[in-house]
């Protein structure tokens, strides 16, 4: 997975599938725009790998890890209320 074929095109490190978005900021992995998401917080691009849907605010956001952690340490959704 995530490996070169013999004409050196890039395979997603998900879904096996062509990969046409760049690597994974966190993973460094080649991913495909069907397998990544952008972080609403950092703004970088991330593989489904390396993000989760975040629910703690009234509408669902999509964070990398990091973010995610960051957000759910500040017990305010990661939203800077001041």
């Amino acid at each position: 997975a995530g490996g070169l074929d013999g004409d050196g095109a890039v395979r997603c490190g998900v879904c096996n599938g062509w990969a046409d978005s760049g690597a994974c900021f966190f993973c460094e992995k080649a991913a495909c725009g069907m397998c990544t998401r952008q972080c609403a917080m950092c703004q970088g691009v991330f593989c489904s790998f390396c993000s989760t849907v975040n629910y703690a605010m009234r509408e669902e956001r999509e964070l990398c890890l990091s973010c995610n952690a960051d957000a759910d340490a500040a017990g305010d959704g990661g939203i800077d209320m001041a």
